[in-house]
C-alpha cells in the first residue's frame, strides 16, 4: 500500500526535487521532473494527455506512464506524490 505524500515538497525552481520533511532531498531529472511539474502547473490534467505530451511518438503512452509513475514512486520511498485515475492531481 502506497504511503500518503504527508511532509514532501515538490521544488520546481533550480534543480528539481522532492524534499522530505527530514530535510533529505532526491533529485528529479528527466520525465519525472516533467511528469511532476506538469501534473502541478495544471491540477486535474486527463492522464491521456500527459501521457501524450510526455511520450508523443511512443506506440502505448498510457504504459509508459504507469511505469513512470511506478518508478517514481520506488525513488521516493514509496510516497505516492501522484493520485487519480481518469485524470492526475498531486497528493495531498
Amino acid at each position: 500500500m502506497p504511503k500518503p505524500a504527508i511532509g514532501l515538497t515538490l521544488k520546481l525552481h533550480g534543480p528539481p526535487a522532492v524534499q522530505f520533511a527530514d530535510g533529505r532531498e532526491i533529485g528529479l531529472e528527466g520525465r519525472s521532473a516533467a511528469l511532476l511539474a506538469l501534473v502541478a502547473l495544471e491540477p486535474e490534467a486527463r492522464r491521456e494527455r500527459v501521457a501524450a505530451l510526455l511520450w508523443p511518438d511512443s506506440d502505448d503512452p498510457r504504459r509508459n506512464l504507469r511505469q513512470q509513475l511506478l518508478r517514481l514512486r520506488r525513488a521516493l520511498e514509496g510516497a505516492m506524490v501522484v493520485e487519480g485515475d481518469r485524470v492526475l492531481r498531486l497528493a495531498p
